[in-house]
């Protein structure tokens, strides 16, 4: 199964807003296989920087680089059963993780 890829956010309409799960469940949660690709986004409204990571099928972080801080958006195409970790760039706490959706989604961090 491919790895996540990097897009250009202009390529796709638009995204369905998706809440967390909880940081709580990042332990627990692994990328699964799937087929079925979408689309994600993140949109940084903190006033610090944001990490993005994968989980992988081993349950480990895959770094997807920084999202800068006040409107900073990275896009990226995943498969559903692909969760995603965001961390505060400075202090590494986590923030959340997110499922990605069928119709593609929109990560607001705030």
């Amino acid at each position: 199964m491919a790895s996540p890829q990097r897009i250009d956010g202009a390529a796709h309409g638009n995204l369905v807003n998706i809440l967390p799960i909880g940081a709580y469940n990042e332990p627990s949660v692994r990328s699964a296989n799937s087929n079925t690709q979408t689309n994600i986004a993140f949109v940084n409204f903190r006033a610090n920087p944001v990490h993005i990571w994968w989980r992988s099928f081993d349950a480990q972080r895959v770094s997807y680089g920084v999202v800068a801080a006040n409107g900073g958006r990275q896009d990226m195409r995943t498969y559903l059963t692909h969760p995603w970790v965001v961390t505060d760039e400075e202090s590494g706490e986590a923030l959340g993780v997110w499922m990605p959706i069928p119709e593609g989604g929109l990560v607001v961090v705030t």
